[in-house]
Protein backbone atom coordinates (compact mmCIF):
# COMPACT_ATOMS: atom_id res chain seq x y z
CA UNK A 1 0.00 0.00 0.00
CA UNK A 2 1.87 3.32 -0.84
CA UNK A 3 0.20 6.26 1.22
CA UNK A 4 -1.24 9.71 -0.20
CA UNK A 5 0.77 11.50 2.27
CA UNK A 6 4.16 10.06 0.97
CA UNK A 7 3.61 11.49 -2.35
CA UNK A 8 5.87 14.54 -3.44
CA UNK A 9 5.76 16.99 -5.91
CA UNK A 10 9.17 16.62 -6.47
CA UNK A 11 7.98 13.83 -8.72
CA UNK A 12 4.59 15.20 -9.98
CA UNK A 13 2.20 13.21 -7.93
CA UNK A 14 -0.19 15.55 -5.88
CA UNK A 15 -3.54 13.91 -5.52
CA UNK A 16 -4.87 10.57 -5.02
CA UNK A 17 -2.54 7.86 -6.60
CA UNK A 18 -5.53 6.49 -8.96
CA UNK A 19 -5.03 9.68 -10.82
CA UNK A 20 -1.59 9.22 -11.83
CA UNK A 21 -1.07 5.07 -11.85
CA UNK A 22 -2.83 2.48 -13.91
CA UNK A 23 -3.62 -1.10 -12.98
CA UNK A 24 -0.65 -3.14 -13.84
CA UNK A 25 1.47 -0.08 -14.05
CA UNK A 26 5.29 -0.76 -12.52
CA UNK A 27 6.92 1.71 -10.62
CA UNK A 28 9.53 2.48 -8.24
CA UNK A 29 8.89 2.85 -4.11
CA UNK A 30 10.47 2.92 -1.12
CA UNK A 31 10.00 0.40 1.92
CA UNK A 32 9.09 2.30 4.88
CA UNK A 33 7.21 0.43 7.37
CA UNK A 34 4.56 -2.85 7.53
CA UNK A 35 1.02 -3.01 8.75
CA UNK A 36 0.77 -5.54 10.92
CA UNK A 37 -2.93 -5.49 11.12
CA UNK A 38 -3.20 -5.37 7.26
CA UNK A 39 -0.65 -7.82 6.53
CA UNK A 40 0.75 -5.24 4.19
CA UNK A 41 4.02 -3.18 3.32
CA UNK A 42 3.78 0.76 3.69
CA UNK A 43 5.55 2.28 0.25
CA UNK A 44 6.81 5.60 -0.33
CA UNK A 45 7.11 7.64 -3.17
CA UNK A 46 8.53 11.12 -1.47
CA UNK A 47 11.05 9.90 0.47
CA UNK A 48 12.88 7.75 -2.88
CA UNK A 49 12.22 11.17 -4.63
CA UNK A 50 13.51 13.11 -2.24
CA UNK A 51 16.45 11.28 -2.23
CA UNK A 52 17.23 11.31 -6.46
CA UNK A 53 17.20 15.44 -5.50
CA UNK A 54 19.52 15.31 -2.76
CA UNK A 55 22.21 13.66 -5.49
CA UNK A 56 21.89 16.67 -7.35
CA UNK A 57 23.05 18.57 -4.46
CA UNK A 58 26.31 16.86 -2.79
CA UNK A 59 27.33 17.78 0.31
CA UNK A 60 29.84 20.78 0.10
CA UNK A 61 28.19 22.17 -2.42
CA UNK A 62 26.67 25.65 -2.92
CA UNK A 63 22.95 26.04 -3.75
CA UNK A 64 20.96 29.71 -4.40
CA UNK A 65 17.75 28.95 -2.16
CA UNK A 66 14.87 31.25 -1.24
CA UNK A 67 13.80 31.71 2.03
CA UNK A 68 9.88 29.95 2.74
CA UNK A 69 9.28 30.30 6.64
CA UNK A 70 11.40 32.11 9.15
CA UNK A 71 10.97 31.44 13.08
CA UNK A 72 13.09 32.75 15.88
CA UNK A 73 15.62 30.07 15.79
CA UNK A 74 15.35 28.29 12.31
CA UNK A 75 14.31 28.94 8.90
CA UNK A 76 13.05 27.06 5.57
CA UNK A 77 13.95 26.86 2.51
CA UNK A 78 13.29 25.73 -1.36
CA UNK A 79 15.74 24.73 -3.07
CA UNK A 80 14.11 23.41 -6.04
CA UNK A 81 10.20 22.10 -6.24
CA UNK A 82 9.63 19.48 -3.50
CA UNK A 83 13.24 20.15 -1.90
CA UNK A 84 13.17 21.69 1.34
CA UNK A 85 16.60 23.14 2.85
CA UNK A 86 16.96 23.80 6.51
CA UNK A 87 19.23 26.64 8.32
CA UNK A 88 19.66 26.46 12.02
CA UNK A 89 19.98 30.08 14.22
CA UNK A 90 24.11 28.89 14.75
CA UNK A 91 24.33 28.67 10.27
CA UNK A 92 22.88 32.35 9.84
CA UNK A 93 25.66 34.29 10.37
CA UNK A 94 29.08 34.66 12.08
CA UNK A 95 27.78 37.23 14.16
CA UNK A 96 25.32 37.07 17.12
CA UNK A 97 21.84 36.20 15.84
CA UNK A 98 19.41 37.29 18.54
CA UNK A 99 16.56 36.07 16.06
CA UNK A 100 16.21 34.18 12.55
CA UNK A 101 13.65 37.02 11.56
CA UNK A 102 16.01 39.63 12.40
CA UNK A 103 18.41 37.94 9.15
CA UNK A 104 16.45 36.83 7.27
CA UNK A 105 12.94 37.38 5.64
CA UNK A 106 10.31 35.05 3.44
CA UNK A 107 10.93 35.29 -0.23
CA UNK A 108 14.72 36.62 0.26
CA UNK A 109 16.67 34.50 -2.16
CA UNK A 110 20.50 33.64 -0.98
CA UNK A 111 23.35 30.93 -1.13
CA UNK A 112 24.04 28.56 1.23
CA UNK A 113 26.29 25.29 1.60
CA UNK A 114 24.60 22.06 1.80
CA UNK A 115 26.20 20.34 5.01
CA UNK A 116 23.83 17.24 5.33
CA UNK A 117 21.11 15.24 3.54
CA UNK A 118 18.41 14.61 6.29
CA UNK A 119 16.34 12.23 4.94
CA UNK A 120 14.21 11.31 7.90
CA UNK A 121 13.35 14.39 7.73
CA UNK A 122 12.97 15.19 3.97
CA UNK A 123 15.20 17.43 3.53
CA UNK A 124 19.09 19.46 3.43
CA UNK A 125 20.33 20.85 6.05
CA UNK A 126 22.59 23.94 4.76
CA UNK A 127 24.25 26.71 6.26
CA UNK A 128 24.29 30.54 5.13
CA UNK A 129 27.22 31.37 7.42
CA UNK A 130 29.87 28.98 5.22
CA UNK A 131 29.49 31.41 2.12
CA UNK A 132 30.46 34.51 4.11
CA UNK A 133 34.06 35.43 4.80
CA UNK A 134 34.98 34.24 7.77
CA UNK A 135 35.60 37.32 10.04
CA UNK A 136 37.84 35.46 12.75
CA UNK A 137 40.46 34.72 9.68
CA UNK A 138 41.08 38.25 9.17
CA UNK A 139 40.84 39.62 12.97
CA UNK A 140 44.09 39.15 13.93
CA UNK A 141 43.90 39.02 18.02
CA UNK A 142 45.39 35.77 20.17
CA UNK A 143 44.96 35.03 23.25
CA UNK A 144 47.06 37.80 25.72
CA UNK A 145 45.59 40.26 23.58
CA UNK A 146 43.77 43.98 24.61
CA UNK A 147 41.02 44.20 22.64
CA UNK A 148 38.18 47.04 23.01
CA UNK A 149 35.11 45.96 23.10
CA UNK A 150 30.93 46.86 22.74
CA UNK A 151 28.66 45.04 25.12
CA UNK A 152 26.37 43.80 22.32
CA UNK A 153 24.13 42.12 24.52
CA UNK A 154 23.40 39.69 27.35
CA UNK A 155 22.80 36.21 27.67
CA UNK A 156 22.37 33.57 30.23
CA UNK A 157 25.03 33.47 32.49
CA UNK A 158 27.16 36.63 30.44
CA UNK A 159 27.85 39.49 27.89
CA UNK A 160 28.35 38.92 24.43
CA UNK A 161 30.70 42.26 23.50
CA UNK A 162 31.23 42.74 19.31
CA UNK A 163 35.14 43.56 18.84
CA UNK A 164 35.12 43.69 15.30
CA UNK A 165 32.33 43.33 12.38
CA UNK A 166 31.01 40.21 12.86
CA UNK A 167 33.49 39.07 15.77
CA UNK A 168 31.40 38.25 19.23
CA UNK A 169 33.02 37.53 22.37
CA UNK A 170 31.81 35.93 25.81
CA UNK A 171 32.37 37.05 28.94
CA UNK A 172 31.13 34.40 31.70
CA UNK A 173 29.66 35.70 34.36
CA UNK A 174 31.70 35.67 37.54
Amino acid sequence: MVQDSRISAAIGITGPLADHFEKGQVMRALVSGYNEEKRGLILGLKRLSLEAAAQGYPIGSEVNATVTYVCDDYAFLEIEEGLQGFVHISEVSWEYVESVQSKLAVGQRLRVKVVEHNMERGRLTCSRKAVLPDPWSTFGKKPGDTVRAEVAGFVEGGTLVKMAEGVVGYLRNA
